[in-house]
């Protein structure tokens, strides 16, 4: 079935007065708002008669090709998830686009969108790919995004590698949780490529095997607030600071080489508190002196 005139005029029947006399075709023309949720809808070659549509709801279809979505030129909300889109194509020419929802569809590579110079949200989650396969980025794709994505999420696609999300600049939003991400340096480049983001999400990765690795993380992201569901204090960020100087010093008088990263450091050198009892402490009360039986 396809997104005919029939199954579109639903849509803000509520909110859109159809004239009299007025074709079904003549009113989705009219419409800004198309929602066709549930309708078994499997190809959208009949959306060109949307022409004023800015927002689109067609999740939960059968949905396998964008063909016909490219006549939307004025859409700037797309919601397109749980269907069964493969590739992304067709979206290039809708320069006004700004948030995008393709999660829970069989898409294997992130491309197709280097016209949307306007895009700032994107989720592309969990999508259903054969196995052994995963998400892959076209670096042309994200260069191109590089100014105005704001929000991305690609959580539980098995990928492995994501310097290419290096491209990115603007970015305030990254999940990227529940893959298969090992190396900790990409995510600190990531992290000093996009110094404006306040929330990662990075749990169910090897990654987070690694000792202390929101240390790590908090270092490199320099205005992180959130690290998956834990809230980033200033006082936990300047001890980390300060710890990281003092390690840096140390090595450099021991003539040890800096060139290993600080994360080799802050993996090696968990901050211990001094013992209540220790004289080091700086709340360290020294206890009275034990009275003699004379004094008594």
């Amino acid at each position: 079935m396809s997104a005919s005139a029939s199954a579109l005029k639903k849509c803000e029947s509520k909110l859109v007065n159809r004239r009299k006399g007025e074709s079904a075709e003549e009113y989705v023309g009219r419409l800004t708002h198309i929602s066709a949720v549930n309708q078994n809808i499997t190809e959208l070659v009949d959306l060109r008669m949307c022409k004023m549509a800015t927002t689109v709801f067609l999740y939960n279809n059968k949905i396998g090709s964008l063909k016909g979505i490219e006549m939307c030129k004025r859409l700037t909300h797309v919601c397109l998830q749980h269907n069964r889109i493969n590739h992304i194509e067709h979206l290039s020419s809708l320069t006004l686009l700004r948030k995008l929802r393709l999660g829970y569809n069989h898409i294997s590579v992130f491309e197709g969108l280097e016209g949307c110079t306007n895009l700032e949200e994107i989720h592309m989650e969990k999508q259903d790919l054969p196995d052994g396969e995963s998400l892959v980025f076209d670096p042309r794709c994200l260069r191109a995004l590089s100014s105005s994505l704001r929000y991305l999420d690609v959580s539980g696609n098995r990928i492995q590698d994501i310097k290419d999300l290096t491209q990115l600049r603007k970015l305030q939003y990254l999940n990227i949780a529940e893959n298969n991400i090992e190396n900790m340096q990409d995510v600190e480049e990531v992290l000093q490529a996009n110094r404006s983001m306040e929330s990662l999400w990075i749990n169910r990765n090897p990654v987070c095997s690694i000792q202390n690795y929101q240390n790590i993380i908090i270092i490199a992201g320099v205005n992180l607030k959130t690290i998956d569901s834990n809230q980033i204090n200033n006082l936990t960020r300047q001890f980390l600071y300060n710890m990281k100087n003092r390690l840096r010093v140390n090595t450099g008088k021991r003539g040890i080489a800096r060139d290993k990263g600080d994360s080799v450091f802050i993996q090696m050198h968990t901050p211990k508190f001094p013992s209540k009892f220790s004289s080091r402490n700086p709340h360290f009360v020294a206890p009275l002196p034990l009275k003699r039986n004379a004094e008594r």
